[in-house]
């Protein structure tokens, strides 16, 4: 199972992935109740953001489901952390725009976030696919605002 990824943003934003992959999903993950994304192609997805404002990122799915030929599952089965983060912090992706971070938390600007999708038995084989956005907030520091400010011609 896949989803792509779309990007939104006003500051310099790469993203190592395209795609979040499970493949290959055994018995005893549905048995667990969940599927590790497939860190083969992916170690975990990374997002680097280039900016010289302050800036908060963003996560939010396109739509609420994802579709597949066969069927479909609601997003809410598809969860993320930050690596970072320990395995209870996992969250379902939704359709409303979610923080992910900002600036302050990483200072070199490289975020990474860690997929799995919720499934059992009964979950419907195929590919799956979802398109989600990443977006960046840029927050130009006050200084330069008041400069903007200053600058104005007020007639």
């Amino acid at each position: 199972m896949f989803f792509l990824v779309g990007i939104s943003f006003c500051s310099n934003l790469q993203i190592s992935q395209s795609k979040i992959i499970h493949s290959n999903i055994s018995a005893e993950e549905l048995d667990l109740g969940y599927s590790l994304a497939d860190y083969n192609f992916i170690s975990p997805l990374e997002i680097r953001v280039e900016s010289d404002h302050t800036w908060d990122l963003y996560l939010q799915s396109k739509d609420l489901n994802l579709m597949s030929n066969n069927g479909e599952i609601s997003i809410q089965k598809v969860q993320w952390k930050r690596s970072s983060d320990n395995d209870v912090a996992y969250r379902p992706l939704s359709y409303e725009r979610t923080w992910i971070g900002s600036s302050h938390q990483y200072k070199n600007g490289i975020v990474e976030l860690n997929f799995r999708m919720i499934l059992d038995w009964s979950t419907y084989p195929g590919e799956y696919s979802v398109p989600v956005e990443f977006i960046i907030e840029d927050k130009p520091s006050l200084s330069k605002k008041r400069k903007i400010i200053k600058t104005k011609k007020i007639r």
